[in-house]
């Protein structure tokens, strides 16, 4: 369909949702995602430092995970956020 072709309500949905709905359902859902990952991934390490019986090899690779799991909630998605980019009208909202 021709952007001529397009009818005239198409203008404020995106894929069906609202322009307005859109950038806060991604906005909450991207928030939501790094709270999560923070709050778990750093509860992971803390029980792991105050629990010696826990600081086995095999739980190395673990820690290795949530840490590297942090660093990207901490960054990736603080990024995603502030990049959010209104691609229907082709600007940042």
């Amino acid at each position: 369909m021709e952007a001529s072709q397009r009818p005239e309500d198409f203008s404020d949905t995106y894929n069906g949702m609202d322009t307005v709905a859109y950038p806060a359902f991604y906005l909450l859902s991207i928030s939501l995602i790094a709270v999560v990952t923070i709050v778990g991934n750093t509860l992971v390490l803390v029980v792991f430092l105050k629990r010696a019986e826990l600081r086995v090899p095999a739980n190395y690779f673990i820690i290795s995970l949530a840490f590297s799991d942090l660093i990207q909630g901490m960054t990736y998605t603080c990024y995603n956020i502030s990049h959010l980019y209104d691609i229907q009208n082709g600007r940042y909202i």
